[in-house]
């Protein structure tokens, strides 16, 4: 079967993970939590407990990786937009690349694929939009999983749903 690892980046950003039946035409199981983060501290400000920048906990994330051992993973490919200041897309970016290079050596490790997508393109797909309370509903119906107010996790297991409906049948993948 196909293990297929969503990731959603940001601050709220979350992690999941599911095994496809051998037709594709659901999930074995699947599961999924927030990102885990560490908490960096700022240049100006040695307080760390209080004042900082939280990063992906990479190293947390290539230890999931690793138990989980996926056959694709699906990065949201997030970018910033004019809402943000030049510190905060810095760090946002910062966080993507952290993720994204975590990616890359899970493909060195294990033959993992990883598949970058757009936040417009899997929305477009779904027909939908940015709705976050949709994306904790759909994770509810599409994989029986409660996430709560939390919609990083249930975006992971959307991105999963949108590989399995969108890129699998192009043939670009296929269902082992």
């Amino acid at each position: 079967m196909t293990r297929v690892f969503g990731i959603d980046p940001g601050t709220k950003g979350g992690l999941a993970c599911a095994e496809m039946l051998p037709d594709c035409s659901g999930y074995a199981w699947s599961e999924a939590m927030p990102l885990p983060y560490w908490k960096l501290a700022s240049r100006h400000d040695h307080r760390t407990e209080t004042v900082g920048f939280r990063m992906p906990d990479v190293i947390e994330i290539a230890r999931i990786l690793r138990e989980k051992r996926p056959d694709f993973i699906v990065l949201e490919h997030v970018g910033t937009d004019d809402q943000f200041g030049a510190k905060s897309a810095w760090t946002f970016g910062a966080g993507f690349g952290a993720l994204l290079a975590v990616c890359m050596t899970a493909m060195c490790d294990d033959d993992t694929r990883v598949k970058l997508v757009r936040p417009t393109t899997w929305q477009a797909a779904l027909k939908r939009g940015k709705d976050k309370p949709l994306s904790i509903q759909q994770a509810r119906d599409w994989f029986g999983i409660d996430c709560g107010d939390e919609d990083g996790p249930a975006e992971a297991l959307v991105l999963i749903e949108y590989f399995r409906r969108f890129i699998v049948p192009t043939g670009e993948v296929e269902c082992i």
